[in-house]
């Protein structure tokens, strides 16, 4: 929110996110997952959650936004992938990040956002690849 340049993009992930605010409602967001959203992502995805989806949401009330400090930099590598055909996460997402992140690699992949769920196999030779290369760096 420092950088006016990133405003149109901090809204559209805003929009894109609608989702995140409703998961913070008590009882609703678990209701749902159990009565219908489990059945229709099953369906969509051919892939069995059982009750994940339920439990999931657990992971975005713990990372919703809680005002902090945020550190100056980064120090450690990383490797940012960006699902190109994600609906959820917009690609823009990473502009910018080399300002607080020193030691940045973005990859991009022609994917959705279950991808590393997808093709477990090709998210591992991403990250060995990178670690390796990052190895040799050294």
């Amino acid at each position: 929110m420092r950088r006016p340049v990133l405003w149109p993009q901090a809204a559209g992930q805003a929009l894109r996110s609608w989702y995140v605010a409703v998961f913070q409602l008590p009882v609703l967001p678990e209701l749902a997952w159990r009565t219908f959203l489990a059945r229709r992502y099953e369906h969509l995805t051919g892939r069995s959650i059982s009750d994940n989806g339920a439990r999931g949401l657990a992971l975005y009330r713990a990372n919703w936004y809680r005002h902090q400090t945020l550190p100056a930099h980064c120090l450690v590598p990383v490797q940012v992938i960006v699902p190109r055909r994600d609906p959820f996460l917009s690609p823009n997402l990473v502009d910018g990040l080399e300002d607080w992140v020193t030691q940045l690699k973005i990859s991009e992949v022609d994917a959705g956002h279950w991808w590393p769920a997808e093709d477990g196999e090709a998210l591992a030779r991403m990250l060995r690849n990178w670690i390796a290369d990052f190895g040799e760096r050294q």
